[in-house]
């Protein structure tokens, strides 16, 4: 693994390549052989495809996780926050991270989990921070996982007719949680949830735990994995609850022509 740092004060980021986890014998599996059994399944479809994360938290050090897990071929992550103690019990960080920036730390503590040539890039700075900025954030697929509705709807505008992106979010109650799949030329963020539009900053912090995170991050990864290959995905928003205190919701929403954000489009 190399590690890189930006040497402009401005642009303040770390990355690191990851090596390849080498067969040490040759009747040994490889790593991707149980996957490779999905129908729809292209392994090399993932490792050359790039994620943009957004948000380095609970959501998205559990998606990453995944991502890199199943071999990657890059991922840049954009966060500006700091861990804090509230962070270790449900998201990737240890007590050496605290107080240190959430997206280059997690490109730190993600890098022994790769399983391919993945390159990590961590960037300490919002999202919008980055248009600002002119940084490149196209990518295969997009990740917005963040707790801010100013953020989401930034994030949906930016790639409404570009690329993909997954969006994924908790309650209010660490019970139930979401996953949203916006598509060029299909139901937008906004068509989804209408009151996000006029929302702004992230509100109050929601509690959390890490059972709610790792149960609506399996179908995140599994958003991705749709859009990278020919897996089957009959929903674009899905729903659910750790208690049941309410049916799993799986549907389809469809675009609405009177939405602020994409309608008519």
């Amino acid at each position: 693994m190399r590690l890189f740092s930006s040497s402009t004060p401005s642009l303040s980021a770390a990355r690191m390549v990851t090596k390849p986890v080498q067969k040490r014998h040759p009747m040994e599996l490889p790593a991707y052989a149980r996957m490779e059994l999905i129908p729809g399944h292209d392994q090399a479809a993932y490792e050359r495809a790039k994620i943009i994360g957004i948000g380095a938290g609970g959501l998205g050090s559990e998606v990453y996780h995944g991502a890199v897990r199943k071999g990657i071929g890059a991922l840049d992550i954009y966060d500006m926050d700091a861990v804090d103690l509230s962070n270790l019990a449900r998201q990737k960080f240890y007590g050496r991270d605290l107080a240190k920036n959430k997206a280059q730390r997690l490109v730190h503590n993600l890098s022994p989990e790769a399983t391919r040539t993945t390159v990590l890039t961590g960037y300490s700075m919002t999202f919008q921070d980055a248009q600002q900025m002119g940084i490149n954030l196209d990518g295969d697929v997009i990740c917005c996982l963040v707790d801010s509705d100013e953020t989401r709807v930034d994030v949906a505008r930016h790639y409404l007719s570009k690329r993909p992106v997954v969006f994924a979010g908790t309650g209010f109650n660490a019970d139930a949680a979401y996953v949203f799949v916006q598509e060029p030329g299909k139901a937008c963020f906004v068509c989804m949830f209408p009151d996000a539009l006029n929302s702004k900053g992230g509100g109050a912090c929601a509690p959390s735990e890490i059972g709610l995170v790792k149960m609506i991050s399996g179908f995140a990864l599994f958003a991705i994995d749709t859009l990278l290959m020919p897996r089957k995905r009959f929903w674009n928003y899905r729903a659910m609850s750790l208690s049941g205190r309410f049916e799993e919701q799986m549907y389809i929403v469809e675009r609405r022509p009177d939405c602020e954000l994409c309608g008519g489009m």
